[in-house]
């Protein structure tokens, strides 16, 4: 009789300690509930209670009552990282670091990235910064000026794609109307640029293309081997394709008069 009380006593000790937690697991939790009543969680806080946690044995973690409050913690943590490294970028009006930041968040699983706060207000400056970005571009940058459009394509209005577009053609149509000239050289090694304008492509013709003219004043050695400058009008004309986010040029010569609207840059040279 006393060996069968003293086996329900022992057992129901067990049963009472195991439903327990250790004092190194309860201290945890009370850890974790002092961080949740932070007004605000730093760096020190997150690595505080990282910390205790990975000192944990295995037996103590199983005994954690706040794992899920401890893992949600961390995850709210992480997202304001993200929201302020979205309002960083977007104060920053640096359209190489709003991409950065972008890139950043995009790459985070959806659910992660419906609970960021800021990515339509970043998309929405991204795409304003990129466009004025873009536009001040000349024909030194028109491998940058591409990058962005293809980038900021699905961010851009149809107009501002468009103009991106025309923009872009403007520029890199300067380098087919230099490749003309060269073409037309005793020797096309020798060309060197001096100066030139750039003219039109602003308004479409009834076929949907848009033209212009490059006045380009250059160097270049003829037959006796002597350098002449010589200054030539070189006509461009390009149809843009938004869906391909190409360029088609139609045309690049001397040919006649194209009705420029008065609109000119100048471009220069390229190292």
């Amino acid at each position: 009789m006393k060996r069968v009380l003293y086996l329900i006593i022992f057992t129901l000790c067990i049963l009472s300690l195991s439903g327990c937690a250790s004092k190194e697991a309860s201290n945890f939790d009370k850890q974790v509930e002092a961080v949740m009543t932070l007004p605000e969680i730093t760096d020190n806080d997150i690595a505080f209670l990282e910390n205790a946690y990975n000192a944990l044995s295995p037996s103590d973690k199983t005994q954690i009552k706040r794992y899920e409050e401890y893992q949600q913690v961390l995850i709210e943590y992480e997202n304001s990282n993200y929201s302020e490294k979205i309002r960083s970028a977007i104060s920053s009006e640096d359209v190489f670091q709003m991409i950065e930041t972008r890139d950043i968040i995009m790459a985070l699983d959806d659910s992660q990235r419906s609970k960021i706060s800021g990515l339509q207000e970043l998309e929405e400056a991204l795409s304003s910064s990129a466009y004025e970005t873009i536009l001040s571009y000349n024909n030194t940058e028109v491998e940058k000026m591409y990058e962005l459009i293809v980038y900021c394509k699905n961010l851009f209005s149809d107009e501002q794609l468009e103009t991106c577009l025309i923009h872009y053609g403007k520029w890199n149509g300067y380098y087919k109307a230099v490749d003309y000239i060269k073409a037309l050289l005793k020797s096309p090694k020798s060309y060197t640029f001096y100066s030139g304008t750039a003219g039109g492509f602003k308004n479409p013709l009834k076929s949907g293309a848009y033209r212009g003219r490059y006045e380009i004043k250059f160097g270049a050695t003829n037959s006796f081997g002597a350098e002449v400058t010589n200054t030539e009008e070189v006509y461009v004309t390009f149809f843009v394709d938004k869906d391909n986010l190409t360029i088609d040029y139609a045309y690049v010569g001397d040919g006649g008069p194209y009705g420029l609207d008065g609109v000119s840059a100048t471009p220069t040279p390229r190292n």
